[in-house]
């Protein structure tokens, strides 16, 4: 099970201690910027009369994989639960809240879900259990990744005993609708978009039943 620790909202269990030397960009020097590529492409409008007018576009652009994230949720005690991962984000310097997730491979957005559940959150689950929520394009102005989003109903005892189940990685149960209210009325909660839009997807799933 669970302890209350990992189900509680006050602080979090994950903190950066210190910084490792890298090649790369240190945390404490904020004004680095990441190189990012410039692409030119031609493109064309057609006006109603069937002009077309041609123009030239450069724009900066990261070509990045899919993404693909899952939500678990159970009832337990007459109470909805969601069940998330804490992770440690060195791009922001803080600890986040987020639903299992990570790149497509060479295999569907549903496998990588059912794959990142396992690895992430200890849940073993067959791909047949999990809903498709939506498949969006979320900075269309600079990445070319697309978001996959799905939900898993699980029962309890589907929880793995153990709550950290790699390094930097900790399970969180929170209840849904606090969850809920929460992100209404704009509390500061560190969930990430992705995220914050599968927690209204399993809200409507569960106050439509």
């Amino acid at each position: 099970m669970v302890n209350k620790r990992e189900t509680s909202w006050p602080g979090y269990l994950l903190n950066q201690v210190g910084e490792s030397s890298s090649k790369g960009p240190r945390l404490k020097d904020r004004n680095f910027l990441t190189e990012v590529a410039y692409t030119r492409v031609e493109a064309g409008t057609s006006s109603d009369s069937g002009e077309v007018q041609r123009y030239d576009l450069q724009r900066r652009m990261v070509v990045v994989a899919d993404g693909a994230m899952v939500l678990p949720y159970f009832q337990q005690h007459g109470v909805w639960q969601l069940v998330f991962v804490e992770q440690f984000r060195v791009a922001i310097g803080v600890s986040t809240v987020e639903a299992a997730g990570g790149v497509v491979e060479d295999e569907t957005p549903r496998a990588t879900m059912v794959r990142e559940l396992s690895e992430e959150a200890g849940i073993v689950v067959v791909e047949e259990r999990v809903v498709l929520c939506f498949n969006e394009y979320f900075l269309p102005s600079l990445l070319s990744a697309t978001a996959w989003g799905g939900i898993v109903e699980i029962a309890a005892d589907e929880l793995p005993s153990q709550t950290v189940l790699r390094s930097g990685c900790c399970l969180r149960v929170l209840p849904l609708f606090e969850c809920f209210e929460k992100k209404r009325r704009g509390e500061r909660v560190v969930f990430d978009l992705w995220t914050s839009r599968l927690i209204d997807e399993v809200h409507s799933v569960v106050t439509a039943s």
